[in-house]
């Protein structure tokens, strides 16, 4: 029975997600590449809270920002779109 009910609540947390992920999408967001601690804790030992900081400095610091928009610049160059003039 334990087992049926955790099942359930996965299931209800997994469709929370994916509402919210659906909320985003529709605003323009792009959705389908997010991390979770666990990504971090499946290869370290550390607590919740210090994988969420590992997560956190990986992600908001200016070298991820720079090869994202690095990224950006050469497939939409790649998809032979033309640059605003904004």
């Amino acid at each position: 029975m334990k087992k049926t009910q955790n099942l359930e609540q996965q299931r209800k947390l997994y469709d929370k997600i994916n509402k919210a992920r659906q909320t985003l999408q529709d605003a323009g967001y792009y959705v389908w590449n997010i991390y979770h601690i666990e990504d971090v804790k499946y290869n370290y030992d550390c607590t919740d809270d210090e994988a969420m900081q590992v997560l956190e400095k990986a992600l908001d610091n200016d070298g991820t920002a720079n090869q994202i928009w690095e990224s950006i610049n050469y497939f939409a160059s790649e998809m032979g779109l033309k640059e605003s003039e904004i």
